[in-house]
């Protein structure tokens, strides 16, 4: 089995699987289409943070952590 493959098809592959019953050697050959139809971009919200700590200009402190559940847009971790 190969540790990767890459499609020959763009946006389609015909995939053929060899199914073997150990205890009695008789097989199957049967396939299977994999089509991608789009590619899903998440639309995260926008989470600003001002530089009010004039002594350390251009940087800011801020809590990457309360924005998790945006972050993951209601999947769990």
């Amino acid at each position: 089995m190969y540790a990767s493959y890459i499609n020959g098809v763009i946006d389609q592959e015909t995939i053929y699987v060899r199914v073997e019953t150990t205890a009695t050697g008789c097989f199957d050959i049967v396939d299977f289409d994999i089509e991608i139809r789009y590619q899903y971009k998440p639309n995260y919200p926008q989470y600003s943070v001002c530089d009010n700590d004039q002594s350390n200009i251009g940087f800011e402190v801020f809590d990457l952590q309360s924005q998790v559940a945006n972050i993951l847009l209601g999947q769990t971790a």
